[in-house]
């Protein structure tokens, strides 16, 4: 196992997530970031079993987990696992929730495939959440200390960061999502909460619209103009937004969408 100072737990590095698309693109869709390949890990006793440990870069944006036993297998090959490490198995519902949930509740009731829709993220690379950074200091970095893995810390490129400071790291992204959208040359852009609306906002050089709400305005469409082109603007909700308020609004602008034409 390689110990690298921005890897995941067991050594995978943590590497960029490149766009899902080359070419011009009907829809392009910006996120945070990206999510990870998760596994259920069973160390040996006396450390407690982890439902979910991130290990390595989600395996395409927006991962839908169909391959999880295959590209768990890949894993364990990747970084060498050993039998004295435990047990690993799929994490159950978490890998793949929001690319089902991109499929089902926004491309679905768009019209849209994944073919025509350019993917990517205003940080390329995957953050902690808050309860996996915990899960990480408190249950694997004692194994880790224990089996002398080469972990020391959470590096600060997988720490978890608060909104504000997720969109000031976004900035020195700009010039490659502008170059993006101009590859991509979409006729509308989706941006799936309240960090990707502001960065696209400085993108699109407007004034910062008002964060998301579950309100009646949620959904609201507008045109902005981006690298010289008139594009419409729709603002959604992020997945990992999963209070039972937001689901409510959400699942009313699906309706609204899908509803035919004079009903």
């Amino acid at each position: 196992m390689k110990g690298m100072t921005d890897s995941y737990p067991f050594g995978s590095p943590l590497s960029a997530r490149a766009p899902s698309a080359t070419g011009p693109a009907r829809i392009f869709l910006l996120a945070p970031y990206p999510s990870a390949l998760h596994v259920e890990w069973t160390p040996p006793a006396p450390f407690q079993r982890v439902a979910a440990l991130a290990v390595d870069n989600e395996p395409s944006p927006f991962w839908t987990a169909r391959d999880e036993d295959a590209q768990i297998e890949a894993w364990t090959q990747r970084v060498g696992w050993k039998a004295e490490w435990g047990t690993v198995g799929p994490a159950g519902p978490l890998n793949g929730s929001s690319g089902l949930w991109l499929d089902q509740k926004v491309l679905s009731p768009l019209k849209a495939t994944r073919a025509e829709t350019w993917m990517t993220y205003c940080l390329p690379t995957y953050r902690f959440s808050h309860g996996q950074e915990e899960v990480v200091t408190s249950r694997f970095a004692p194994f880790a200390e224990k089996l002398k893995l080469p972990w020391t810390g959470v590096p600060d490129a997988l720490r978890n960061l608060e909104e504000d400071e997720l969109v000031a790291q976004a900035r020195p992204e700009q010039k490659r999502l502008l170059a993006e959208i101009r590859t991509a040359l979409p006729r509308l852009v989706v941006t799936l909460g309240n960090v990707a609306l502001r960065v696209f906002a400085q993108l699109a050089n407007v004034p910062e619209p008002e964060l998301l709400k579950p309100n009646k305005d949620y959904g609201t469409e507008t045109t902005v103009l981006i690298a010289g082109k008139s594009v419409t603007w729709l603002p959604l909700s992020h997945p990992g937004q999963r209070s039972k308020e937001w689901q409510a609004t959400h699942q009313k602008w699906i309706r609204a969408k899908t509803r035919p034409v004079g009903s």
